[in-house]
């Protein structure tokens, strides 16, 4: 027993040290979050400024800001890893008593769980007129979340349809299920919704805020097996005039529709066969008179014509996802989906490229 005590002496004598600095190292490691799965997202912003919530997802950044009683300011410019963003989306102006949500285009995006830093330069006026210039920093890492979720202030409706229509962007343009349809099917994340082509649709009421009048895109996940006309999204009436904007799928094409009484545009893009019954992302975007662009799980593919124009829908209709040709009575009667829908989105902009890669990579 004494000999066994000796060796063992011997041995922390001997390698005791070398123990000590490699649980050291993994002890810095840790902290600095290459063992950690997930990094607490931190946002630090100088006074009169307060920053309320950050997301940071692989395509950008949402950050909500708010600022001091009888204060105004702006934020004038936001960095992520030392690149400034393509865009920002929503208002830099801060005022007093409201929250201002503001999205952080990437030009490139981030991989998922990738470190990241962000600046951010503001500016506030003082009493006589002088500018007052204000820092704040965000420390994270991009998250895989759905664009659905991500707070973008340029989402005029989304949903994520976990067991209902409720709008998860800042509008509160909640649909209504209708037809005994359930939104408790498997879907790309989380449920989504089950259309069975015989009467399920979703009804959206009509509000300013769905007004996309000269630019637009629209995201979307759908699973189907249907060969023919399945309608994912309309905004219009088949009533006395038929006026409508429509986007549809129909046996390897994804079509967008601009209809105002005879004058009707039709544009095609060939999408390839996606009535696999497998998940697929689908995308349209776009703005006034030029030609729209369809993407395919993240690939654009080119329309059939060159023919096109955006007419102006009335904008007092409503929305029906899953159908289309609205009656006089608000019910569709002709192209309803058969299949799955899920993570339905609606800007009052136009995509890049980059963020339709990445709603097609969740």
């Amino acid at each position: 027993m004494q000999k066994r005590g000796q060796v063992a002496m011997e041995f922390l004598m001997t390698y005791g040290w070398a123990i000590i600095i490699i649980l050291l190292a993994i002890a810095a490691l840790w902290l600095l979050g290459v063992f950690s799965p997930s990094v607490t997202t931190t946002c630090q912003l100088e006074a009169p400024f307060s920053c309320q919530d950050a997301i940071i997802d692989e395509a950008g950044l949402t950050l909500k800001v708010g600022i001091g009683a009888n204060e105004k300011g702006s934020i004038t410019s936001i960095e992520v890893n030392g690149n400034p963003c393509a865009q920002l989306i929503g208002s830099t102006d801060i005022e007093s008593s409201k929250l201002s949500n503001i999205r952080c285009v990437l030009s490139n995006n981030l991989k998922k769980n990738e470190k990241v830093t962000v600046t951010i330069k503001a500016t506030t006026k003082q009493p006589g007129g002088l500018t007052h210039n204000i820092e704040g920093t965000i420390s994270g890492q991009a998250s895989k979340i759905s664009y659905a979720q991500s707070g973008d202030p340029s989402l005029i409706a989304a949903y994520s349809f976990e067991n209902d229509g409720e709008d998860t962007s800042l509008n509160n343009n909640d649909g209504t299920l209708v037809g005994g349809l359930t939104c408790n099917a498997q879907g790309k994340v989380g449920t989504a919704c089950n259309f069975d082509g015989a009467d399920d649709y979703i009804s959206v009421k009509n509000d300013q805020t769905l007004d996309a009048t000269s630019s637009m895109s629209i995201s979307a996940w759908i699973k189907t097996s249907s060969t023919s006309t399945n309608s994912i999204l309309q905004k219009g009436s088949n009533c006395i005039i038929h006026q409508d904007r429509w986007f549809r799928y129909s046996n390897g094409n994804l079509i967008l529709r601009s209809y105002v009484s005879d004058s009707d545009y039709y544009l095609y893009g060939a999408t390839g066969t996606i009535h696999d019954d497998k998940f697929h992302h689908v995308a349209v975007t776009a703005i006034d008179d030029n030609l729209p662009k369809f993407y395919v799980d993240g690939i654009e593919t080119a329309p059939d014509t060159d023919n096109w124009h955006m007419e102006d829908v009335p904008t007092t209709y409503d929305i029906t996802i899953g159908a289309s040709s609205v009656d006089c009575d608000n019910i569709p009667n002709d192209e309803l989906f058969t299949g799955i829908i899920d993570e339905l989105a609606i800007y009052n902009r136009v995509l890049t490229p980059e963020e339709i890669k990445a709603h097609a990579a969740l």
